[in-house]
């Protein structure tokens, strides 16, 4: 193929060519002018974007989007904001319904003791966990994208909604305390009631624990709602699979730590903050002789009933009848009967479930006074359940061939757990084994979760009270076994180390805070030290002196591939990172490291005739004077320096001033640095920040071979430099 430019072809070796390989690899012919960036752009007219200012940029993007009304644009908006309406459009009743029934009556079944269990867990009365578990779902049902997940109460969320119950009532008590002090009176006499709580500090708002979780739920809703609005729906790429890992694993510690009191039937205080889970294990072996052996006893044997149940017969009959044993339902069944038989509460003083009120609560919003003091608390719960909700979504979308929508999805879970506070309910997020098992058993659509709906509704209505006799130690042993499935990842630590380091220590930064820390700082900490390593990795990324490959366009790494070698006159430094203000001065040192040429204030001297010394820098940053080079040496020395900016995504001022500043210095001591591969976002930095006011547009060239054919045709022999580099028809050997 001819042109104007240059020519192009492919040449195959003879086939008599006895030399070559029996299939002979074909060669491409290349011959075009060496261009510098200027010139191309000046043969190839680039497209040039029209600049629309900022606020007409926002104007366009609020009229695209509010603006042009239409009654397909508003079913459009609606079908977006509720995908219910697209679920019963395209459902297949004979495809779907028996999947989604048989499911979601499993699932249903797994949600009475699991709800009860997480409830206990998040500090509050059991029914509330049945009440997140019949609301949060339904209102998920209109709003949620994912077709797959099994929304409800979570072992890890529930967690940390215990912890803001628990940090406001701990301060609650505190300004009891103090106000009680103060005033003289004795809070065990039978004259102390609430109302002498109110005389004695207006300060102090007397919150119940239901109050609390509800309030921190509604403001978690509201931030969620918010974050949907500013299209932060992918902010969970900040929060790597090995941060989540250790965040889930560190906070199922606190988790199983909360549950030893109710295994051991042991009254102990709880503790907020940092190294909570230190003191909580120091005040259980404080207490270890008062331990409850019947507490212990009922433990070990619903323990031994669900491992049984879910290692040795669920393998064996899950094939056969398609679902999982309820097993957590038949310790409860068992559980409750045994303990009113026996009656356990009055006789032996285990702990039960108590009241469980008939029916639903009086809808009502949560108090907004507690709500300035748990705004952290908030948004880490936020956060943290998008984060595992998405994700669980996100893995069932690709496994199924379906999108799900960040954004919406974040809008569905503000929504749902915002409706659900109001109802007595806490926070919701998905649900790792029920959403597997909602997947496994057949269910296709959301309406799996209204079926659940339909059997907690019959329990709320009718069931709930034959609950009340349940001991403690059956719902703490319930949330211990479906812990399982993220203690197994610590399988996955000792591989992390052999396939990422940086990632291993990822892993264990984030564990170590979140156990020794706490939840909500776990995860910062987390994220903050994830974000680190990538800015450390910036900092020091991959350099390599390149070196050419012969009779070709070819460049590698000379410390990597034997085969390359240098050009005399000319070092090709190449820096796989994007240039700014972390990493610019770091360039600028390994630049003129592996160049050869001294690094600081003195370059100027280097190479100067007059001078019989030239000067280097010491091990102590200081600048010597060494014995003046050999002529062969002064003909071998670097002419030119080819900065390989392919790897530049971007470039700031900082480091644009550092080009210019290296391309200066340079110039004075003989030396022109050249720069090649230049994307074009990288080009208009330069263009915008002032770099052509001070060095040429001619040092820029639109490749790194044709960087290096216009230094070697500069060089001195670069006549036999240019016929050593130029891609040539190499002709067979006979």
């Amino acid at each position: 193929m001819n042109n104007v430019h240059g020519t192009i072809g492919i040449e195959v070796a003879a086939a008599d060519d006895t030399s070559a390989d029996q299939f002979p690899k074909p060669r491409y012919v290349i011959n075009r002018p060496i261009y510098t960036q200027p010139e191309f752009d000046s043969d190839f007219l680039p497209v040039r974007e029209a600049q629309v200012p900022f606020l007409k940029r926002c104007r366009r993007a609020v009229d695209e989007q509010c603006c042009m009304c239409s009654w397909k644009r508003f079913i459009g908006l609606l079908v977006a904001i509720l995908p219910f309406i697209e679920t019963i459009r395209s459902y297949k009743l004979r495809k779907y319904l028996l999947g989604d029934v048989i499911s979601g009556m499993v699932v249903g079944v797994m949600n009475i003791p699991q709800g009860m269990g997480y409830a206990m867990l998040a500090a509050v009365p059991p029914v509330h966990g049945l009440y997140v578990s019949f609301f949060a779902p339904l209102f998920y049902f209109f709003f949620g994208t994912s077709k797959h997940i099994s929304f409800g109460t979570f072992a890890v969320v529930s967690l940390m909604v215990a912890s803001s119950v628990n940090k406001i009532s701990h301060r609650q008590n505190e300004l009891l305390e103090i106000a009680v002090a103060a005033s003289g009176q004795n809070p065990a006499a039978e004259s102390f009631t609430n109302s002498s709580i109110s005389i004695l500090s207006p300060v102090i708002a007397t919150y119940t624990d239901v109050q609390i979780a509800t309030a921190v739920t509604i403001l978690a809703g509201l931030l969620q709602c918010l974050m949907c609005l500013l299209r932060l729906g992918s902010l969970t790429t900040y929060l790597s699979d090995e941060l989540v890992s250790a965040f889930t694993t560190g906070a199922a510690m606190h988790v199983i730590t909360s549950q030893l009191k109710h295994v051991l039937g042991l009254k102990i205080k709880s503790f907020h903050g940092a190294f909570q889970i230190i003191y909580t294990y120091i005040e259980i072996f404080k207490n270890i002789a008062s331990t409850n052996l019947v507490a212990v006893m009922v433990s070990a044997m619903a323990l031994l009933v669900l491992v049984v149940s879910k290692e040795v017969l669920d393998p064996r009959l899950k094939p056969k009848i398609k679902m999982p044993l309820p097993a957590e339902l038949l310790v409860v069944a068992l559980g409750t009967g045994l303990s009113y038989t026996l009656d356990l509460a009055g006789l032996h003083n285990v702990q039960i479930v108590g009241t469980i009120p008939s029916g639903f609560p009086v809808p009502c919003l949560p108090p907004f006074g507690v709500m300035g003091h748990i705004i952290d608390d908030a948004f880490s719960i936020a956060i943290v359940a998008f984060t595992i909700s998405v994700a669980m979504a996100k893995i069932y979308a690709k496994k199924h061939n379906y999108e799900v929508d960040s954004n919406q999805e974040l809008f569905a879970q503000g929504v749902s757990n915002m409706a659900t506070s109001c109802f007595g309910g806490f926070m919701a997020a998905s649900s790792l084994s029920r959403s597997a098992v909602q997947e496994s058993v057949g269910g296709n659509t959301q309406v799996a979760s209204l079926v659940s709906g339909a059997i907690l509704l019959f329990v709320l209505l009718l069931l709930g009270p034959l609950f009340e006799t349940l001991p403690s130690a059956i719902l703490a042993s319930i949330i211990i076994i479906a812990l399982k499935g993220m203690f197994l990842q610590y399988k996955t630590v000792p591989e992390l180390w052999r396939l990422s380091p940086p990632d291993f220590l990822i892993w264990i930064v984030t564990w170590t805070a979140t156990v020794f820390i706490d939840v909500k700082y776990g995860l910062l900490i987390g994220v903050a030290f994830s974000l680190l390593s990538i800015v450390w990795r910036s900092q020091r990324p991959f350099i390599a002196i390149m070196g050419h490959l012969p009779q070709s366009n070819i460049y590698r790494a000379v410390n990597i591939y034997k085969s390359v070698g240098e050009i005399p006159g000319i070092k090709i430094f190449r820096y796989e990172s994007s240039l700014y203000f972390a990493n610019a001065e770091f360039f600028k040192k390994q630049l003129y490291k592996l160049s050869g040429t001294p690094f600081g204030k003195s370059i100027s001297a280097y190479g100067n005739d007059d001078n019989n010394l030239r000067l280097e820098e010491d091990e102590f940053g200081s600048m010597v004077g060494l014995p003046e080079e050999s002529a062969e040496a002064m003909q071998n020395r670097t002419k030119y320096i080819i900065v390989d900016c392919s790897m530049f995504g971007y470039i700031d001022l900082s480091g644009v001033k550092t080009l210019i500043h290296c391309c200066l210095e340079f110039d004075q001591i003989g030396i022109t640095l050249l720069l090649s591969s230049c994307r074009f976002k990288v080009r208009n930095s330069l263009e915008r920040m002032g770099f052509y006011d001070k060095i040429s547009r001619d040092r820029l060239h639109l490749s790194l071979h044709d960087a290096v054919l216009y230094a070697t045709s500069k060089l001195p022999d670069g006549g036999a430099s240019m016929k050593q580099l130029q891609l040539l028809k190499l002709e067979s050997d006979v």
